[in-house]
């Protein structure tokens, strides 16, 4: 399943699936047709009972709607990074190497885990409400694919120019008022940034990580600790595991899951009860 729009477009799925064919796999590339497209083709590859693994070719919004087709089924996905961020494959630690990768496309271990709701919607890696949503919202797909990560960079600094967001999170049986929310199953978040250094990827919880309410000055020095890896020693930063959370607003507050606008508060986020089988690196 390849997503044409995404950051390298359909040059990494076609290729992979030359050095599938040369490893003696049948293959069948299936470009997606817009937002929704790839749960439909994931969900009818898994019925048809003649697919092995469902490879998602995209970045970690394709990958996520992907996983989505597939809860519940004994079919495994497998993760071909083609996206701007690829935080799932950098989590997992996927090879750079093409050959190594079509190993694991084919024949890695498979993971069995949970996935993560937002309000329903299954995603796959991170979701947040606050300042970082309100950038996502702002990106426009043209943008997107023009300027890559300096596109959330550069909305990220003109949202910083608003007034932060007051939210209440409730949590882990714990209640924050909060400027920033992240909710995440992996160690990194847009990229390389390892905001929780201590995550199991995909293992059954969610990592919470709450930036308590604060002025706009507090709320961009977070940031920047962020951006260069020393947001754990800012006061008013908190983060612990937990199997749900409710995130609310006196008005609308944007949400976002894997790099995408999901829509406004409020935001209940839980894992689905049934599971996905994800293939990874052996030795993982």
């Amino acid at each position: 399943m390849a997503n044409p729009t995404a950051g390298a477009g359909l040059g990494p799925a076609s290729r992979m699936a030359s050095i599938l064919t040369r490893h003696g796999a049948q293959v069948e590339l299936a470009p997606t047709e817009g937002p929704g497209h790839a749960t439909v083709l994931a969900r009818q590859a898994a019925a048809s009972g003649a697919i092995d693994t469902v490879v998602a070719s995209g970045g970690d919004g394709t990958c996520g709607e992907v996983m989505a087709g597939l809860i519940g089924s004994p079919v495994p996905m497998a993760i071909l990074p083609a996206g701007t961020a690829n935080v799932a494959a950098l989590s997992l630690g996927l090879p750079r190497d093409a050959d190594a990768l079509a190993r694991t496309l084919l024949s890695g271990p498979a993971i069995s885990f949970r996935p993560a709701l937002a309000n329903g919607q299954p995603f796959l890696c991170v979701a947040s409400v606050g300042v970082d949503a309100e950038a996502v919202r702002r990106v426009s797909l043209t943008l997107k694919q023009r300027a890559g990560k300096l596109a959330y960079a550069m909305a990220g600094i003109s949202a910083l120019t608003e007034p932060p967001p007051r939210l209440e999170v409730h949590a882990g049986g714990q209640h924050f008022e909060a400027a920033q929310v992240i909710l995440s199953r992996v160690p990194y978040y847009a990229g390389r940034f390892r905001l929780f250094p201590d995550a199991l990827p995909f293992d059954n919880r969610l990592n919470v990580l709450v930036v308590r309410a604060g002025s706009r000055l507090e709320v961009t020095r977070f940031a920047l600790a962020a951006a260069l890896g020393r947001q754990g020693a800012l006061r008013g930063v908190h983060r612990f595991a937990a199997d749900q959370a409710q995130v609310r607003a006196s008005g609308p507050v944007p949400a976002q899951v894997d790099g995408d606008f999901l829509g406004m508060t409020p935001v209940t986020f839980s894992l689905a009860p049934e599971q996905v089988r994800l293939r990874r690196p052996a030795g993982f």
